[in-house]
């Protein structure tokens, strides 16, 4: 941090160890290292930097956090991961969460600095992962454990042997997993926690959604299951917003029934054509989790957001109870 700070600032900078934790809550202590960080030739310009030790903080938890600390130690806070997502430094900048990620970028509005150093490669078709790739890393986020056995991904997936073989490799290209031997079971790892995992690769997941359309109310059957916001508002305090969203595996539904127009929202529903079964991973009435957030990832909507970033945080806490399968 101090030879990029320099570099923006033209001026020395001091970093040492900040010990001083009165009026900080333990939570708050043990979850964080702390540094102290003094621009040498810029009157007062000092501040906290704080970088997580275990799992990362959603952005409202970070938010209230980073606020606590300041009010208790007076200087101005600073976020310091090791990396950033984009999804996740937009969030950032949309909450104006002042961040540093070493030789990467720069938010620091109380200094004036809005410096993007390094900019982020864009995330482009080819760096999407394949759907048997994605599944499998789905599952592996699920997984109860820190690891999956591959034999389970091959009993439980909707693909052969050889496909889950192709997409373990594809998941190993990225060296965010690896795979290890045990007897004759290959065993699938990540060396970060599931949160940090899920950042690293949601701009890789691709939308369930194949296409979508709309149907009468009185077309739909009990193959069809709630999704998009009409899901997320069964686990969380959304409100439902006509028409009501029903999704179902493409190949269970003759894609020429779909109406392109929507007439009467009381009337009719949209239908979402999806890529796989909606209830793959969850054995309730709605989707899992993360195929829920990912149909809702061109919904640009401040209330989803908030809704979404409540559902996952209980989901990396472990308190979606039975909705998700057991492998």
């Amino acid at each position: 941090m101090e030879t990029f700070l320099s570099s923006i600032f033209a001026t020395a900078v001091k970093i040492r160890e900040f010990n001083d934790f009165s009026n900080l809550s333990r939570l708050l202590i043990d979850k964080y290292r702390y540094t102290l960080v003094e621009l040498v030739e810029l009157n007062e310009a000092k501040f906290l930097s704080i970088t997580p030790l275990y799992d990362l903080p959603t952005i409202p938890t970070l938010a209230k956090q980073m606020k606590t600390i300041q009010k208790a130690k007076g200087l101005p806070v600073v976020y310091h991961p090791k990396n950033l997502t984009p999804s996740k430094m937009k969030g950032l900048l949309k909450h104006q969460i002042p961040f540093i990620v070493d030789m990467k970028q720069v938010y620091l509005p109380f200094l004036g600095a809005y410096l993007q150093a390094v900019a982020e490669r864009e995330v482009n078709d080819s760096d999407v992962l394949s759907l048997p790739a994605q599944l499998l890393a789905m599952m592996y986020l699920y997984a109860s454990e820190n690891s999956l056995y591959i034999k389970q991904a091959v009993k439980f997936l909707p693909y052969s042997a050889m496909s889950i073989t192709r997409a373990v490799r594809e998941l190993e290209a990225m060296d965010l997993f690896y795979v290890s031997k045990q007897k004759q079971s290959n065993i699938l790892h990540s060396q970060l926690s599931k949160r940090e995992l899920f950042d690293e690769l949601v701009d890789r997941l691709a939308s369930p959604i194949w296409k979508k359309g709309y149907i009468n109310n009185e077309d739909i059957t009990q193959a069809m299951v709630l999704a998009g916001e009409d899901a997320l508002a069964e686990k969380s305090m959304l409100a439902n917003i006509l028409p009501v969203k029903y999704a179902i595996y493409r190949k269970n539904f003759d894609e020429s029934l779909l109406k392109r127009d929507l007439i009467d929202s009381k009337k009719q529903s949209e239908l979402q054509l999806w890529l796989y079964e909606p209830l793959l991973f969850s054995q309730s009435n709605i989707p899992d989790p993360i195929s829920i957030i990912l149909s809702l990832k061109n919904v640009h909507d401040e209330r989803v957001e908030q809704a979404v970033e409540m559902l996952m945080d209980e989901v990396w806490e472990g308190q979606h109870g039975t909705w998700i399968k057991k492998f």
